[in-house]
């Protein structure tokens, strides 16, 4: 938030800090769940002295996804049409879109789509919904009438400021759609955890 923001020296100095603290440690996974700040670690090496990160930060989806897992951790039937929303971080940063898929699709019963104009930012754009939040809004607007011309109950999206920025619009909407990480639907089909709720 402080390069969106202008602040380089500031973001510098926390980056050393995260630096410090993951030093020496014997880490098998760097894991990270908004793909704002997981951009931001993976770009450590673009700023000044710092190196990249050992090891490379990773999606907690395609970590997730990387394990087969135990019978005790089966997902219960969820019945529905989740929307994938691909942050900007994430489709033009990282360039890794499919964990996501690729851990939702292990729930039984669910429908992924994609959310049309995924190539589109959806107006959060780190400190954009700050700065200018009427053209902010217009954008994401946009995402919002293409998400209630879809079936969708949920809209799954792993950056933080994308899910607050949709949320609230929704909400002054009065759209009822689930704006979620997904691995939060993960957890919530855990067997022994799933609700009645259909949304978070």
């Amino acid at each position: 938030m402080h390069l969106h923001a202008g602040y380089p020296a500031r973001a510098q100095a926390l980056a050393e800090r995260n630096r410090d603290a993951f030093a020496g440690l014997a880490l098998d996974a760097l894991v990270y769940i908004a793909s704002g700040c997981g951009a931001q670690l993976a770009s450590y090496d673009e700023l000044d002295g710092l190196g990249p990160l050992a090891p490379p930060p990773m999606d907690i989806c395609a970590f997730l996804d990387m394990f087969d897992w135990p019978d005790d951790t089966r997902l219960t039937s969820m019945e529905g049409v989740v929307a994938l929303h691909h942050p900007c971080t994430q489709r033009n940063q990282l360039r890794e879109t499919e964990p996501a898929r690729q851990v939702l699709a292990r729930i039984p019963g669910l429908t992924l789509v994609d959310l049309p104009g995924n190539d589109l930012c959806c107006g959060a754009a780190g400190t954009y919904l700050l700065t200018q939040p009427q053209n902010a809004d217009r954008l994401g607007r946009t995402k919002l009438e293409e998400l209630r011309q879809s079936p969708a109950r949920w809209l799954a999206t792993s950056n933080t400021g994308c899910a607050l920025h949709l949320g609230a619009l929704a909400r002054a909407a009065g759209l009822e759609v689930g704006i979620v990480h997904p691995v939060q639907l993960v957890h919530r089909q855990l067997r022994g955890r799933a609700d009645t709720r259909d949304h978070e």
